[in-house]
């Protein structure tokens, strides 16, 4: 039997291979998520003596209560979380909804100026993003220091992102079920919302968990372009807290504004968590 006849041998993890991969796995997650993760909260537990020091210790006496408080108050939480919740929903469901529109074009389309269109739209990801001729056109138009200058800044920011990742999974959507619709009598509106925007529910749902991961956290647009406290969004907040002491940083209350501003991304994960990785399943087998 020659070399190119003889079957090839299949790769199997030999009996320790089968529990040491993963045991080296949760040892390396634990190591760069959980021990991160348990200092931040543990360090919104201790005194400012205490915090000075950053470690995994618990601390001698619980200050929570006066950190948790103390924070909500100088940082304008609720004001800032309100800003954050509608700079966040607006945008990705803007993004959604138009990246979708035209994903389906894109993908749809046979035409040579649609193609180099395309490649136009997701060049945007290559490309850094121009924030002061930004400030300058929203100044221009009177849209600068507010939530709406913001918003349409965070749009043109991720709408190349969002059409490259919602792109790939129209594809993949059997075309006969748009032309049946057609032949029913539906329109071009009526086949994208009734047969396509239902289908991309698995790809929205992850795409839509990484464009408010991003717009949730993002800090440096939203310094430049918004002004005031009053319009301020969660991570402007974390930066007046941190920066607010003179002779030094109090990382008890840095660390609880961390805390307050990832629990509203951990409770939305958490409730779309299993939708999520059915959306990441269902991209990856079509793909």
């Amino acid at each position: 039997m020659t070399a190119l006849t003889r079957p090839r041998r299949r790769f199997r993890l030999r009996p320790i291979g089968r529990w040491l991969v993963p045991l080296v796995l949760t040892v390396l997650a634990g190591i760069f998520i959980l021990l991160p993760a348990w200092v931040v909260i543990v360090t919104s537990f201790k005194s400012v003596g205490e915090s000075k020091i950053l470690g995994i210790s618990l601390p001698r006496e619980s200050h929570a209560i006066e950190n948790y408080t103390a924070v909500i108050e100088d940082s304008q939480f609720f004001n800032g979380l309100w800003n954050s919740l509608l700079v966040t929903s607006v945008s990705v469901g803007v993004l959604l909804l138009l990246g979708a529109m035209a994903s389906w074009t894109f993908a749809r389309s046979r035409s040579r100026l649609i193609r180099i269109l395309y490649l136009i739209a997701i060049a945007g990801i290559l490309v850094p993003p121009a924030i002061i001729p930004s400030i300058a056109i929203l100044r221009a138009i009177g849209l600068q220091g507010t939530h709406v200058g913001l918003i349409v800044f965070y749009v043109a920011l991720l709408m190349a992102l969002t059409v490259f990742i919602v792109t790939g999974f129209v594809g993949n959507i059997p075309t006969e079920l748009e032309d049946a619709a057609r032949i029913d009598g539906c329109g071009e509106i009526g086949v994208f919302f009734r047969i396509v925007l239902p289908l991309l529910q698995p790809v929205i749902i992850s795409t839509g968990m990484l464009l408010t991961i991003i717009v949730w956290t993002e800090f440096f647009s939203a310094f430049l372009i918004l002004s005031g406290r009053s319009s301020q969004t969660l991570p402007l907040g974390l930066f007046y807290v941190s920066s607010g002491a003179i002779h030094q940083i109090l990382w008890n209350q840095v660390f609880t504004h961390v805390v307050l501003v990832s629990a509203p991304l951990l409770t939305a994960y958490f409730l779309v968590q299993r939708r999520l990785v059915d959306g990441i399943l269902a991209g990856g087998l079509k793909g």
